[in-house]
């Protein structure tokens, strides 16, 4: 394993994350201002009002991280990616549903909460008189995602360090390194499971001039297996990856980093460029294979899965980065205004003969994000759940579906919420008793009510078994988990 020095060595000498500087804006129409504008530091444990029947053996929390601290001092995040992270807890017990949430204590929360102001940088915005960051971990918000490894639980950025907090208070135990060599190294807000406990992880370096994908082995308690540093063709983004039985895949996207006058406007999609599809060997993080593919951009991934000598692996593809730059900020330009159709990724298949290369792609004809798959049956082909539309002729433009598809028979399902309902990434999750449910949460923009919803896993037309409601507004969110009692 390479030392710090060395670590640095490989990846070039490299200044912190360039972060940069965006008027601030405010999200118009959206009929939910504590979704967007700022909430509480904390949210006490209440019980939610149940809609239905909640189902008594369904045990377990559901864990979300949402970018939450969006206002300080009269300034306004621009940009989602900027908000500071709010742990969210769903504990689902005796046919009830209660909620709790408290901010993420990062050393960027804490020196902003003593400020009384926002000091630092955001990916997209910018405060007045901002300090400078010392390393990736000066400005991180831990703001995307939320996952249990062993018995730890981590709230996750993708630039900086994961942050280690208490599963039942939801109090910050601090910063985690993995080694003394890796602090402020970036780590992913999606680490994927293997199908013998151990943890993967990337963490996409493309500054000094010298792209670098760091790959990260933990075993199945979060302890440190393995890490290599390998050098990239070209400086793209890189959100996520997908795992198969034997690779580990990346997407180099033709979103190009090179340094400008703020991070979003130091990326350039390069239409006319290529995408790589990079195939790494799980035994010793070789490059096995890269393919060139037509320009594109990505931000999640289905399921994984080998037939044979054909690798297979879905992700919700978009056809340029606008998404990233301004589907995302909080603006009138919003993924979040009433026609985002601009911002469409579709779900596709990609197959490849390990072979030769050669590969083709088969559409879904479903504008589909958050992409879930039951993790219990890693690489196996089966249906994925998520958000978003049909974009077949005479589809509603204006509102969100919950989705299922599978990517190898076509079989899909959908459920129309109706207009004013914004929903957020699916889970399947699993009673005591074995029945298999999806689980999400979600807003009523017209009443300006936040929730979750419950669906039996395969009959999603039939609507939700049970919904329970907030009294208060809780903030939207990216990624979470569910953990069963």
């Amino acid at each position: 394993m390479p030392n710090r020095r060395q670590f640095i060595q490989q990846m070039g000498a490299a200044s912190a994350l360039g972060l940069g500087a965006k008027a601030g804006l405010s999200l118009a129409g959206t009929g939910s201002d504590t979704a967007f504008n700022g909430v509480p530091k904390q949210f006490p444990k209440t019980r939610l009002r149940v809609e239905g029947q909640w189902p008594e053996d369904l045990v377990g929390n559901l864990y979300r991280n949402s970018p939450a601290m969006l206002e300080r001092d009269g300034f306004q995040h621009s940009h989602l990616f900027d908000g500071d992270g709010m742990i969210q807890r769903f504990t689902l017990e005796g046919g009830q549903v209660y909620h709790q949430a408290q901010m993420v204590a990062t050393h960027k929360y804490l020196a902003e909460e003593e400020a009384g102001r926002f000091l630092y940088r955001g990916l997209g915005s910018s405060p007045p008189n901002p300090r400078s960051s010392r390393n990736n971990d000066t400005a991180n918000p831990a703001n995307i995602s939320v996952r249990k490894m062993g018995d730890k639980l981590f709230a996750l950025w993708e630039a900086g360090s994961a942050y280690e907090i208490d599963p039942d208070t939801l109090a910050t135990y601090g910063r985690v390194d993995w080694s003394d060599d890796l602090k402020h190294l970036p780590f992913s807000a999606h680490p994927l499971r293997d199908a013998n406990g151990d943890w993967w992880n990337i963490g996409s370096w493309i500054y000094g001039g010298q792209a670098r994908t760091i790959v990260y082995q933990l075993d199945a308690k979060a302890n440190l297996k393995r890490v290599k540093a390998i050098p990239m063709q070209q400086a793209g983004y890189m959100h996520a990856f997908a795992l198969s039985p034997r690779f580990v895949i990346l997407v180099n996207t033709a979103n190009i980093y090179s340094a400008g006058k703020n991070y979003f406007d130091s990326f350039h999609f390069d239409a006319k460029g290529k995408s790589e599809i990079i195939l790494l060997d799980k035994n010793d993080l070789s490059v096995f294979k890269t393919i060139d593919i037509p320009a594109n951009f990505v931000f999640h991934f289905g399921n994984a899965f080998e037939l044979g000598d054909e690798l297979c692996f879905s992700m919700a593809e978009y056809k340029n980065a606008d998404v990233m730059s301004k589907g995302l900020g909080l603006g009138p330009q919003s993924a979040f205004a009433k026609d985002a159709t601009q911002y469409n990724s579709e779900l596709n298949l990609y197959r490849i003969n390990i072979k030769t290369g050669r590969w083709r792609k088969e559409h879904s004809q479903l504008s589909m994000e958050f992409p879930n798959i039951k993790e219990s049956q890693p690489f196996k082909p089966q249906s994925i759940i998520g958000m978003g539309r049909p974009v077949s002729p005479g589809s509603k433009t204006d509102q969100d579906y919950l989705l299922s598809y599978h990517p190898l028979t076509a079989e899909q399902e959908v459920f129309d919420f109706g207009k004013g309902f914004t929903i957020e990434e699916p889970l399947f999750v699993r009673s005591k008793n074995g029945q298999e449910y999806v689980l999400h949460t979600l807003a009523n923009r017209d009443t300006q009510q936040t929730g979750i919803a419950l669906f039996r896993a395969g009959q999603l037309a039939a609507g939700p078994v049970s919904m329970a409601w907030a009294e208060e507004q809780f903030p939207f969110g990216f990624h979470g988990c569910f953990v069963g009692a």
